[in-house]
């Protein structure tokens, strides 16, 4: 990874933490340009996934978020349980940059 991208990274990750504070998101795990982050609400979510799309235009990037409803179990600072499981699907879906959403 070069220098340039590397400062871009940084940016991005800047701006999405930025966002989590703003709508009060947590933010539990990164890997590599990726974010895995809960809230206490799904307009919370919302809102922060669609700020984030409008910041990141910034660095002339696009984002695709994906927003799961559902209950996860806590333990020592991370989550999971099938709501986890079916947020990441619902991330990967190669729909352009958006949010996608779904609920159990």
């Amino acid at each position: 990874m070069g220098s340039p991208w590397r400062e871009v990274l940084r940016r991005h990750h800047s701006i999405i933490r930025r966002e989590l504070q703003r709508f009060h998101g947590q933010e539990i795990a990164t890997a590599r340009d990726g974010f895995l982050a809960v809230f206490d609400n799904p307009a919370r979510a919302l809102l922060c996934a669609a700020a984030v799309g409008d910041s990141v235009r910034e660095l002339e990037l696009e984002v695709r978020c994906g927003i799961h409803m559902g209950e996860v179990e806590r333990s020592d600072g991370t989550v999971g349980g099938i709501a986890v499981h079916i947020g990441a699907r619902v991330a990967a879906l190669d729909w352009g940059p958006q949010a996608q959403i779904g609920a159990s």
